[in-house]
């Protein structure tokens, strides 16, 4: 198995992950800025910011079980999905600021 590898000099199994924690995170800052232009007091867009880091980081660690079962590394997907998830937690605090 190829993940069992100390050697990290393979940049192809880190590109989609990168590229699409890169997706995720410009995604929740459209709906960021949407929510500060709009005065900040919608509640629906505040909530909206966590929620697409919540969707992004299952949709990472989903992606990662995949990539496992077809005997890939998946180590680079989990990290992004962990870090989404972070980012979540990051940003729980936004909603309370539109109430």
């Amino acid at each position: 198995m190829r993940d069992t590898e100390k050697r990290w000099s393979d940049p192809a199994p880190y590109r989609g992950p990168v590229i699409y924690t890169f997706a995720v995170i410009l995604l929740a800052l459209v709906a960021l800025a949407l929510f500060a232009v709009l005065g900040g007091d919608d509640l629906y867009l505040a909530v909206s910011v966590p929620a697409i880091f919540l969707l992004g980081g299952l949709g990472a660690l989903g992606t990662g079980i995949a990539v496992y079962r077809r005997q890939r590394p998946w180590m680079p997907w989990q990290g992004a999905g962990w870090f989404l998830l972070l980012l979540m937690l990051a940003s729980l605090s936004l909603p309370y600021a539109a109430t």
